[in-house]
C-alpha cells in the first residue's frame, strides 16, 4: 500500500446501533480569478434521530480537501478524492481509517485526475470528481460534474471503480444523459441502494433525484417536493432508510420512488463548503443466537453444549416469523451460529426446522429427525428455560431497532437399543437365577447410557422373576447407574420362552426406542425324540416323528402357530409310555395355513411338559406341480420345480372315470401331446411318486 506521510490506516469497528451517516466538509474557501482551493477537511459523524453533529477528524488530521466521500461496508474504510486542495490538486484517491490516518491509493486506467486548481481547465475536462457511493461488491462509484458557474451543459460522468487491496481498477467511465431533462444537472451526491441495484442522485440546481444507469449513463427524473435549499449529500441510516442534507444542515428523509423529501431535524456547527455525505458505519441490528447439541439437556438449568448445524445428516435452519409469516431464512452454521440482519420492530419467533423458510408464506413444519429431541430454548447465556423445549421462542423488540442476542437451542441424539437374545438353555429349576444377556444400548453423546427402563416384565406365575441386584423388578422400573452383572432372571419349571422390553434414557432425560429381550429355557426330555419332520400332501400337510425311547410318556399334542411365537393345540397322539425301541408316530393337519410353525407339547404320565423344536411348513414354497392350460388343442404342461430322476405319474381320465392316457415322467416341465385324444371334458392327475404330492384338475380339449 502507497501510503501518505507515512500513515496506516485501521478499519472503523462499526459498533452499536448508532445510526449515523459520515459527513465531510471544509471551512474555509479561496478564489482568485478562475482558481480555487478549500480549506483541509473536517470528518463528521451525523446522528440522523437528533441532527448532533461530533466530529471524528480535525482538519488538521485529515489534512486535505476531500469530496466524494463514501464507506466500503466489505473493508470497512471510507474512501475519498482530493478536490480544489492548495498542494494535493484534485483526483487522488485515499483510503481514511478509523485513527484519522489515510492511504493514498494507486488507480489504474484514468480516475479523472489534475495537477492545477482552475475551473475552466478542470470544467473543460468533464468536472471534479464530486460524489461517491459503495455497492456491496467492493466497487466506487465516483461522479464528476461541472463547478464553475460560468459552465453550461450537462457535463456530469460517472466511473466504476473495483477496489482491490492497496490497489484500485478504473472499470468504466459513462456520460450520464437525460433525454427528459429541461433544466442544467449538476450532481451533487450519489447513493448505491441494495434493494433496487440502483444508484440514486441529487441534482443541486434543482433538488430533483434521478436514478441512474450505470450500465448506459441513462438518468431517469423521479421528482421533487418538500425542499428547498441546495442538497450537499445523500446518505442511509442504520435502518437503510435515505436521508439528505441540504446546505443549511436541514436533515431529511427521502422517498427514492416518489423523490418526495420531508424535513426531520437540523443540524448544527455544519459546514457546507466542499461537503459530502456517506453512509454511516455502525453494528447492524441483528437477532442471533445459536443451536447446540445440549447432551445434558436442562438437567444443569442451562441450554448450552457443543454448537452444530445438523441433526445427524440432516441440515438445519432459523426461520424468523412474524405475524405467522416468514420474514428471514437462514441456514444454521457448523459452529451453531446463525444471525437475521435488519431493522426490527415489533413481535418475532424463531424457529428450528429442517426446511428453509420461503418469505411470505407460513412457517414450514419443524421436521427435526425422529432420532433427535428438543432438550431446550433460552434466551440468553445465564440459567433458564422456556418451559417448553420445541424449538421455537418468542419475543419482542424494544425499542426499534435494538438487537437480541442469543436466542439459543438445545437438541439431543435419542438414545437407542437394540433387541438382545440369550441361546436356549437349560432350566436350572428351582430358585437358581441365571445372567439375563446383556442389554444393547447406545448414545451419541453419553456413549453407553447408565439408565434403564424396565416396560412389561414377565409374569411371574407362568414364566418366572426378574431380579435386579437381587431384588424382584417391578412395570416400569427405572433402574439408575445399571450393572448388567446385577440383571437376572428366575424362571418357571419346565421349557418357557421369556421376553420382555426396555428403553434407555440419556443424560439429557431422553428416551430411546424399545427393545425387547428373549430368552428360552428348555429341560432334559423322559422321551428321547429322534426327529420331527413335516410334508405337505396335496390337501393336508403329513406330520411325522420318531422316538428312540421314552419312560412315562403320556401324550403328544400337536401345537401350529402363524407367527411362530402363540401355540394353539390342532391334535392329540398317545404316546408309547415306557419303551427302549424306536416309535414312529404320525399325525394330519388338515386345515393349514400359508405359513405354519409346529411344535410336539409332550406330556408324561406326572403332568410335566416339554416341548420339541419347531418346525416350520410353507404351502406356497412346498406345492411346486402344476398344470396348464385347462382348455386346450394339443397338449398340456406339467410344470414345476422338482429335481431331476424323480418318478411323476400323468394319467388322464374321462369324465366317468375311464383312463384314456397314463405316463412315468423323470422330472416336471415337460409338454404333453394329446392330439389323439378326442374332444370332451377330462380330468387329469399328477402323482409325485418321491413325496407323495398329487395334483388333480378338470381341464378341457377341444
Amino acid at each position: 500500500m502507497n501510503t501518505s506521510f507515512g500513515q496506516s490506516p485501521t478499519p472503523f469497528t462499526c459498533s452499536g446501533p448508532d445510526g449515523f451517516g459520515f459527513y465531510i466538509s471544509s471551512a474555509t474557501t479561496n478564489s482568485v480569478g478562475n482558481d480555487l482551493t478549500y480549506s483541509s477537511s473536517r470528518l463528521s459523524s451525523l446522528l440522523t434521530i437528533t441532527g448532533v453533529r461530533s466530529t471524528l477528524c480535525t482538519a488538521a488530521e485529515i489534512g486535505v480537501s476531500l469530496n466524494a466521500l463514501a464507506f466500503n461496508p466489505l473493508d470497512k474504510y471510507l474512501y475519498a478524492v482530493s478536490r480544489y486542495d492548495a498542494t494535493q490538486f484534485s483526483g487522488k484517491l485515499y483510503r481514511i481509517g478509523e485513527n484519522c490516518q489515510k492511504a493514498q491509493i494507486t488507480v489504474t486506467g484514468g480516475i479523472v485526475s489534475f495537477n492545477t486548481n482552475n475551473r475552466n481547465t478542470i470544467d473543460a475536462a468533464g468536472g471534479n470528481l464530486s460524489s461517491g457511493t459503495f455497492d456491496l461488491n467492493n466497487n466506487y462509484y465516483v461522479n464528476t460534474s461541472f463547478t464553475n458557474t460560468a459552465s453550461t451543459g450537462f457535463t456530469n460522468k460517472i466511473q466504476k471503480i473495483a477496489i482491490s487491496g492497496s490497489t484500485a481498477t478504473v472499470v468504466s467511465t459513462q456520460t450520464l444523459t437525460c433525454s427528459t431533462c429541461t433544466n442544467e444537472v449538476q450532481v451533487t451526491d450519489i447513493i448505491f441502494d441494495e434493494s433496487t441495484g440502483k444508484i440514486y442522485g441529487s441534482n443541486k440546481i434543482t433538488n430533483t433525484l434521478y436514478s441512474i444507469n450505470v450500465s448506459t449513463g441513462a438518468m431517469t427524473p423521479i421528482g421533487m417536493t418538500g425542499i428547498t435549499g441546495a442538497i450537499l449529500g445523500i446518505y442511509k441510516n442504520q435502518s437503510g432508510a435515505v436521508r439528505a442534507i441540504d446546505d443549511s444542515g436541514n436533515i431529511y428523509s427521502v422517498n427514492i420512488s416518489t423523490g418526495a423529501f420531508t424535513y426531520l431535524n437540523t443540524s448544527t456547527a455544519l459546514n457546507s463548503s466542499n461537503a459530502d455525505a456517506a453512509s454511516g458505519c455502525f453494528g447492524q441490528a441483528h437477532i442471533s443466537g445459536y443451536l447446540f447439541i445440549d447432551a445434558n439437556g436442562l438437567i444443569d438449568l442451562n441450554v448450552n453444549g457443543t454448537g452444530t448445524g445438523k441433526a445427524g445428516t440432516t441440515t438445519l435452519y432459523a426461520n424468523l416469523v412474524q405475524n405467522n409469516l416468514i420474514v428471514n431464512s437462514t441456514p444454521i452454521l457448523a459452529d451453531g451460529s446463525y444471525q437475521f440482519l435488519g431493522f426490527f420492530s415489533g413481535s418475532y419467533e424463531v424457529q428450528i426446522s429442517s426446511t428453509l423458510g420461503v418469505f411470505g408464506t407460513a412457517p414450514p413444519p419443524q421436521g427435526l429427525p425422529s432420532t433427535y429431541a428438543f432438550v431446550g430454548d433460552f434466551i440468553g447465556t445465564t440459567s433458564g428455560n422456556d418451559g417448553s423445549p420445541n424449538g421455537k421462542l418468542s419475543f419482542s423488540i424494544s425499542p426499534a431497532g435494538s438487537s437480541v442476542e442469543n436466542v439459543n437451542f438445545g437438541i439431543d441424539a435419542k438414545p437407542v437399543a437394540n433387541d438382545v437374545s440369550a441361546p436356549t438353555q437349560p432350566n436350572p429349576g428351582g430358585t437358581i437365577k441365571v445372567a439375563v444377556p446383556s442389554l444393547s444400548v447406545t448414545d451419541i453423546e453419553d456413549g453407553v447410557p447408565t439408565t434403564i427402563v424396565i416396560g412389561t416384565i414377565p409374569d411371574p406365575t407362568t414364566k418366572g422373576v426378574l431380579y435386579y441386584n437381587n431384588i424382584a423388578v417391578t412395570n416400569n422400573q427405572v433402574i439408575t447407574n445399571f450393572q448388567a452383572s446385577l440383571f437376572q432372571f428366575d424362571p418357571v419349571e419346565g421349557a418357557v420362552n421369556v421376553t420382555f422390553d426396555y428403553t434407555a434414557k440419556d443424560a439429557a432425560g431422553i428416551s430411546s426406542n424399545t427393545a425387547i429381550v428373549t430368552m428360552d429355557f428348555s429341560v432334559v426330555l423322559p422321551i428321547d425324540l429322534i426327529s420331527f419332520k413335516g410334508r405337505y400332501m396335496s390337501s393336508h400337510v403329513a406330520l411325522t416323528w420318531m422316538t428312540s425311547s421314552e419312560e412315562n410318556s403320556d401324550v403328544f399334542i400337536i401345537e401350529r402357530s402363524i407367527s411362530g411365537r402363540d401355540y394353539v393345540p390342532i391334535g392329540v397322539v398317545k404316546a408309547g409310555g415306557s419303551i427302549r425301541v424306536v416309535n414312529e408316530y404320525s399325525f394330519e393337519d388338515k386345515a393349514p395355513n400359508t405359513d405354519n410353525y409346529y411344535r410336539l407339547k409332550m406330556v408324561d404320565l406326572d403332568g410335566k411338559i416339554y416341548y420339541s423344536s419347531i418346525i416350520s411348513i410353507n404351502l406356497d414354497k412346498e406345492i411346486l406341480l402344476k398344470v396348464y392350460p385347462t382348455v386346450f388343442d394339443e397338449g398340456i404342461f406339467i410344470n414345476g420345480n422338482q429335481a431331476e430322476n424323480q418318478k411323476i405319474e400323468v394319467s388322464i381320465f374321462y369324465s366317468d372315470g375311464t383312463r384314456v392316457f397314463s405316463t412315468m415322467l423323470s422330472e416336471a416341465n415337460q409338454f404333453i401331446h394329446l392330439q389323439h385324444i378326442s374332444a370332451g371334458l377330462y380330468y387329469v392327475r399328477i402323482t409325485n411318486k418321491q413325496n407323495g404330492e398329487v395334483v388333480a384338475k378338470e381341464i378341457i380339449k377341444n
